[in-house]
């Protein structure tokens, strides 16, 4: 009776870790668009993180200034370098080089066995190293969406080469929206979110103590500038967590009206508030 019990457990731990791998492997879409799209001269950037091929494009204005910083764009999950040009058109138009890429399991990028915040942190990491090597000397602001911008935050705790950063529409708890996309599809969120905890915290390899964009966002505070963009019709990161964020980095939010989570990156309400920030940093 006690094997049996054994058994059965262990097959159902086994089908719960099954389970939440899946939830770590992001389908990989067409991209909308591609950086030879911007009409700019565009240089491939690829390197080797964990043995896996990260690849970007660095897309340069003919016109840019020596000293203008460079725009690193970092997307979401299940986005790529191609939703990132929506944000990446306004500031090229305005001598701004930028550089997007693509997370592991995303885009052009090699596909990895599980992908997590930590893994967002790490490529964004490495980029950001690459970019010092090719472009050095030149200052960096990062411009993340949702999971890219928790990722951001992350990268900037570990000492990563950030001058400033721009925050749209990213988590505060990201427990609290797995547990929310679940719950939006008739699950439930909280209950699944528990069962599949253990299997997430492996596939991280740190401790989600160290993972918390909330805490990490409160020791960053005062130490970088910092700006906090959310859509107001947003279900997927709901304004709320925007609120925490400012709170735990003394940031106004910056609302834009009739937004949701992915439009945010097409709306120009948003596009002239990175512009804003940008051309603060100069003050």
């Amino acid at each position: 009776m006690i094997m049996w019990t054994l058994a059965a457990t262990a097959g159902g731990a086994l089908l719960i870790d099954r389970a939440a791998l899946m939830t770590l492997r992001p389908p990989r879409r067409a991209a909308e668009r591609v950086a030879a799209d911007m009409g700019h001269p565009v240089t491939p950037v690829e390197l080797t993180v964990d043995g896996l091929a990260i690849r970007g494009s660095l897309i340069e204005p003919q016109s840019v200034r020596p000293d203008s910083p460079i725009a690193v764009l970092i997307h979401g999950w299940t986005g790529d370098s191609g939703t990132m040009l929506n944000l990446a058109k306004p500031l090229l138009a305005a001598g701004l080089p930028v550089l997007v890429f693509d997370v592991r399991s995303h885009g052009r990028s090699d596909r990895a066995s599980a992908v997590t915040v930590r893994h967002f942190r790490d490529d964004l990491l490495a980029m950001l190293d690459r970019l010092r090597e090719i472009r050095p000397g030149r200052r960096l602001v990062v411009i993340g969406h949702s999971l890219g911008g928790a990722a951001a935050i992350l990268a900037k705790f570990k000492g990563a080469p950030i001058e400033a950063l721009a925050l749209v529409a990213v988590p505060a708890n990201l427990f609290e929206v797995s547990a929310g996309f679940f719950s939006d599809r008739g699950l439930p969120g909280g209950l699944m979110v528990k069962l599949f905890q253990p299997s997430w915290r492996l596939r991280a390899g740190e401790p989600f103590r160290h993972l918390d964009p909330e805490a990490r966002a409160r020791d960053l505070a005062g130490s970088v500038p910092i700006t906090i963009i959310q859509g107001d019709l947003d279900t997927r990161v709901r304004p709320a967590a925007a609120a925490r964020l400012a709170e735990a980095t003394g940031t106004d939010v910056v609302t834009i009206e009739g937004a949701a989570h992915r439009d945010v990156l097409t709306n120009q309400a948003t596009h002239a508030e990175l512009l804003r920030f940008i051309a603060s940093l100069e003050d």
